[in-house]
């Protein structure tokens, strides 16, 4: 896994990132992590992150349905992006 997300440009000209979630991170923390590189700010710069979803509820979701092997996705808007994640560990963020 590499700390910097990887950027895919898309045919509409919009790009999607796919920010790959470390061991030693929440999916939240991800997710703030992708973002902030994307936006090259620091965390505090972004928007609070429970304005668009609950960052322990969502940690919550994935980690349970990681322990019971299922899958699940949740799709949600944060600064602008859509985020995308899923149980794999994989975050994706399009930009709109």
């Amino acid at each position: 896994m590499t700390d910097s997300p990887h950027r895919d440009r898309r045919p509409d000209g919009g790009s999607e990132v796919v920010v790959e979630e470390k061991s030693s991170e929440s999916t939240s923390q991800a997710i703030l992590r992708g973002i902030s590189t994307l936006e090259d700010t620091g965390y505090s710069d972004l928007e609070v992150l429970y304005e668009s979803v609950g960052p322990e509820p969502l940690n919550e979701l994935i980690r349970h349905s990681r322990r019971q092997n299922c899958s699940v996705s949740v799709t949600f808007r944060y600064e602008g992006y859509n985020i995308l994640v899923t149980t794999s560990g994989e975050i994706t963020i399009t930009d709109t």
